[in-house]
């Protein structure tokens, strides 16, 4: 569940409501260049991706989707960079605990804080406590591999493990495939 500040939220005059969400790591994706002058390639960054899991326009019938705007039942999903993350916080552990006029709503016990590096912050709730311990310990080890692959310059590690080559670039495989072996407690 994903837990927006208030200032995200304040199209309207209520107080933000949590939105389900699902939540996956994207792989980056090595851009070649396509000219004959040369250069550098691109990269596409991996990403923290999530969407809403409730989207209102999907749920009518083919001939009713048919009169909605193709915009509007596909919404770009959310997305930070790995490499920007540079905090993440298991929130009952923290000094300060929850800023409830941000994120009034989020159980404390269950939930976690993103930040990046430039100072934005993401709130998500997991079902269980232990769950969102599994998921904060796994994405910290995802962090911190690309982190010190990036650094020692590794590039063929770096490539395999995070970044999709054009051939995969329609492979969807399951976006923890790269943290499947890391070890539970």
């Amino acid at each position: 569940m994903w837990h927006p500040t208030v200032a995200e939220d304040q199209k309207s005059s209520r107080m933000p409501s949590p939105r389900y969400v699902q939540l996956w790591i994207d792989r980056g994706q090595r851009l070649a260049n396509r000219s004959n002058r040369g250069g550098n390639n691109g990269l596409i960054e991996p990403q923290i991706v999530w969407r809403d899991s409730y989207q209102p326009d999907h749920q009518y019938g083919a001939s009713e989707r048919r009169n909605k705007s193709v915009s509007s039942m596909t919404k770009r999903p959310r997305s930070i960079a790995l490499l920007s993350i540079c905090r993440v916080i298991e929130i009952d552990r923290s000094k300060k605990g929850i800023d409830r006029s941000k994120y009034p709503l989020a159980r404390q016990s269950c939930s976690f804080l993103l930040r990046t590096c430039d100072k934005e912050e993401f709130v998500f709730e997991a079902r269980t406590k232990a769950e969102r311990d599994t998921v904060t310990r796994r994405l910290k080890m995802v962090i911190s591999r690309l982190a010190s692959l990036a650094i020692t310059d590794n590039d063929t590690a770096l490539t395999r493990e995070f970044f999709r080559t054009s051939e995969e670039a329609g492979d969807l495989d399951s976006p923890w495939a790269i943290m499947q072996n890391l070890p539970v407690h």
